[in-house]
């Protein structure tokens, strides 16, 4: 026989905020019931300062998931802008940048991609930060004078590195795109479908007294669709000014983890959903440079205001060692209802039919924040 003595004027919840609170709520409900390894982490965290006992409680969280799933849609995102920007680019014949010599015929294109997304902390929690590089390429060209189709492909490896803690994911994605545009004297139609895989291996920093660690493998799936219609006036023979209106829609999944490493406090963690419903409203203006010796530049600005629809969902997080409870809910990242896009773009043509071409893209939107670049080369053929 043995004897379980509870104390009953436990509350975790004094001091805490966002991820740190629903944890602390948690641990509330299980002061009552918890034996075994999981009580003994109660009485663990319980025996903390104050502020030892916050971290901790943010530690066990597992907010680190949430950051890797809104940052893994941010990567796709950029990627599909790579497709986008090249549907942006003139094409021979265009009269703003024709160069001699150049044929109406397939082209490729190779781009060398590097970004870094800032997921700003809210409510108390930490933030994250996620480089990423890449490579990316693909093939397309004209039907008729109206139609432009390609496809596109990249591989690009962001690493997830979360504030205040050793939490860490690292992450291979493979993406495949197909992009098309239909352009009639000033106006254009743009469409783009982009589909990515994602091979994410998470570790986490638990910190109830010494450090431990929790890890999972997992794989993740995301879709994303473009539609942007565009109509242009010249405001003089080398300048255009172009509105833009669209849509865009993205989609990920990542699998249910059921982490492991850390007994009683590694996570079970459900498939989780994530999906962005905006519209685009803007305007892109070109300036176009053109020497006798065959070579020409372009130089495009681009200002985008987005409006988001969907609702971001929590998720519900439970302990490996709960089995009393049904866990406690993972508030989502906020990405606001309103977000902007600023690019700046080069490039250069030569007679050789080569395509030199640089780019500078920064995009915010409630607590995230992205700015890429890349550098490019390409060839019609």
């Amino acid at each position: 026989m043995h004897l379980t003595l509870r104390r009953t004027d436990v509350d975790f919840r004094p001091g805490t905020r966002g991820t740190a609170a629903a944890v602390a709520t948690l641990l509330n409900s299980l002061v009552a019931t918890a034996d075994g390894a999981m009580a003994t982490v109660v009485n663990d965290v319980y025996a903390l300062s104050d502020e030892d006992a916050v971290k901790a409680m943010q530690s066990m969280s597992g907010l680190h998931y949430q950051h890797v799933a809104t940052g893994g849609l941010a990567e796709v995102r950029r990627f599909m802008h790579v497709n986008l920007g090249r549907l942006g680019q003139p094409v021979p014949g265009d009269a703003i940048a024709a160069v001699p010599g150049q044929r109406n015929s397939p082209g490729w294109w190779f781009r060398v991609l590097d970004s870094r997304t800032r997921l700003t902390g809210g409510d108390g929690d930490p933030g994250a930060d996620m480089p990423s590089s890449g490579l990316a390429l693909g093939v397309d060209g004209r039907i008729g004078q109206s139609l432009t189709i390609g496809v596109s492909g990249a591989r690009t490896t962001p690493h997830f590195v979360q504030d205040d803690f050793g939490d860490r994911t690292s992450a291979r994605m493979l993406h495949v795109g197909v992009y098309g545009s239909y352009r009639h004297r000033a106006s254009r139609l743009d469409a783009a479908f982009v589909a990515s895989e994602q091979d994410l291996t998470t570790r986490r920093e638990i910190t109830i007294g010494a450090p431990s660690f929790a890890e999972g493998a997992y794989d993740g799936h995301a879709r994303s669709w473009r539609a942007e219609f565009g109509h242009a006036v010249r405001a003089s023979d080398v300048v255009r000014v172009e509105g833009v209106i669209g849509a865009h829609v993205d989609a990920l999944t990542t699998d249910a983890i059921d982490e492991h490493g850390d007994g009683v406090v590694s996570l079970r963690v459900p498939e989780r959903a994530l999906s962005s419903r905006r519209s685009v409203l803007g305007a892109r203006v070109e300036r176009s440079f053109t020497r006798a010796s065959g070579f020409a530049l372009r130089l495009e600005g681009r200002a985008l205001w987005m409006h988001e629809f969907a609702e971001p969902n929590p998720v519900r997080m439970q302990f490996a060692g709960d089995a009393n409870t049904g866990g406690f809910e993972m508030a989502p990242i906020t990405t606001g209802r309103e977000g902007g896009l600023l690019s700046a773009t080069f490039y250069g043509d030569t007679r050789g039919g080569f395509r030199a071409f640089a780019d500078v893209t920064f995009e915010t939107s409630g607590q995230v924040k992205s700015l890429m670049a890349s550098l490019g080369i390409g060839r019609r053929w």
